[in-house]
């Protein structure tokens, strides 16, 4: 738009200049000040195009401009991607019911990455809590705030581990996606079923790890046992050491003599060995070690426990820890400075039979996943489960998530009266009144087949 020869934005451009010729102060100070005005228009204007957004809802006005969704119309026009148009639309309508939000929005007191973040877990009863807790942090304090809540959970209240993620974002060639997608493929096939992303990223995780070790060499154990909010000194000493806990990670160290020279028949339960490091003496075949990847903590107090992440610890749930702890490694209490001798949950002697018994597969019928098994127990170690032929089974990493989550049951005595069913829902005809609204179906045996797990 022209106005006597000059444009609007010049004449901005001029008013601008004007008003930055009468501030004083250092050079600093004035951009800062500039920056943070920018910043509060920003959010003021992000608070209009949320009104606005829920007026276009409203009245329907992408379809009067012959758009398939409300979404459609913001990429198009408001230039969001996809995902930033859905999150706009859902904030926007969240804000509806959160009038104490909404005000701070429009105030300028809370910025939209911050409002985003909120809206995911504030209620009415809660949104006056999240508002004191979210003051003065950055957005990504407010996410890590946020993060692992239900809505209506308060800010005080602990994260469930399973509701928290972490964004991983892969740019890709050509070549490597479709190597990517080649690998989703061969894996699902191997198990039978499709893989969650979780599952995937384990799979292909567990695989790397293990060409890392060198045949010979065991895996190196980093585990504790941490008593929080208590010094070692006021713990009896023998149950400090009698729970401890551990899983292995995938860094090389020897653990025991007799695990790197195990049977040759059990050692192919975890697939073809690596090839040895160099000038490493190789000792002969092994059997397969715990193939968990990475060290678990636990505290005794509350039983929580943590995964050791590089540079993090990531919490784990109860199934996900009982399902690590089945087959792991224990080291000791990380409270005390002994020189804790490692010891394996299930001892070599029946890992080795338990491998032939099982023919080197995941028992759940119709799973062909051969390799990164480990140890379940088919009555808890909890529950005085014991280390035997009888108690032991071997599973893929997939099935054993799902059983200890609930999903799928495996009873009997191994390895031949084994009884698997899955949780599955109910039928109209199967579900009785007040009843939980699923069934167990069991699943046929599978017959052994020659050479199965070759």
């Amino acid at each position: 738009m022209f106005t006597g020869g000059v444009t609007t934005d010049e004449h901005d451009e001029q008013g601008a200049a004007a008003g930055r010729s009468h501030e004083t102060g250092p050079r600093w100070q004035v951009v800062l000040r500039r920056l943070e005005e920018i910043a509060r228009t920003r959010v003021k204007l992000e608070a209009i195009e949320s009104a606005l957004i829920l007026e276009a809802d409203a009245c329907d006005l992408h379809r009067h401009l012959g758009y398939g969704s409300l979404a459609e119309l913001l990429e198009r026009h408001l230039h969001y991607s996809r995902h930033a148009a859905n999150e706009r639309i859902r904030v926007a309508r969240e804000l509806q019911a959160l009038p104490q939000l909404r005000a701070a929005f429009q105030a300028g007191a809370l910025s939209f990455a911050h409002v985003r973040e909120l809206t995911r877990v504030a209620t009415p009863r809660t949104e006056q809590a999240y508002l004191a807790a979210a003051a003065g942090k950055t957005s990504r304090q407010v996410q890590q705030l946020c993060s692992g809540k239900r809505a209506g959970d308060t800010p005080e209240a602990p994260p469930d581990p399973a509701l928290v993620k972490h964004l991983v974002v892969l740019e890709l060639g050509g070549e490597a996606f479709a190597m990517w997608r080649r690998a989703h493929q061969v894996l699902e096939d191997e198990v039978g079923e499709r893989l969650s992303m979780d599952e995937l990223v384990m799979q292909l995780c567990a695989q790397a790890v293990a060409l890392a070790v060198p045949a010979e060499v065991a895996t190196e154990v980093a585990t504790a046992v941490r008593i929080h909010g208590a010094p070692a000194s006021e713990v009896d000493s023998d149950r400090s050491r009698g729970t401890a806990t551990a899983v292995p990670t995938g860094a090389a160290a020897e653990v025991d003599a007799d695990w790197s020279r195990g049977a040759g028949e059990a050692s192919r339960s975890a697939g073809p060995a690596p090839t040895a490091a160099p000038g490493v003496r190789t000792r002969g075949p092994r059997v397969a070690p715990p193939p968990t990847l990475h060290a678990v903590t636990t505290c005794r107090t509350c039983q929580r426990a943590t995964a050791s992440a590089v540079g993090s610890a990531e919490p784990l749930t109860p199934a996900q820890r009982d399902r690590a702890l089945c087959d792991a490694i224990h080291v000791g209490d990380l409270e005390t400075s002994d020189r804790t001798r490692p010891t394996l949950t299930v001892p070599n002697a029946i890992r080795r039979k338990v491998a032939i018994a099982c023919h080197h597969a995941c028992v759940v019928p119709g799973c062909r996943s051969r390799r990164f098994l480990t140890i379940h127990h088919l009555r808890y170690q909890a529950h005085g489960g014991g280390h035997t032929v009888e108690n032991c089974i071997q599973l893929c990493h997939a099935h054993h998530d799902r059983l200890h989550a609930g999903h799928l049951r495996i009873e009997g005595t191994a390895p031949h009266a084994l009884e698997v069913a899955w949780r599955h829902p109910a039928t109209s005809d199967e579900q009785e009144p007040g009843a939980r609204p699923w069934v167990w179906r069991r699943v046929p045996p599978e017959p052994v087949r020659p050479g199965r797990g070759a």
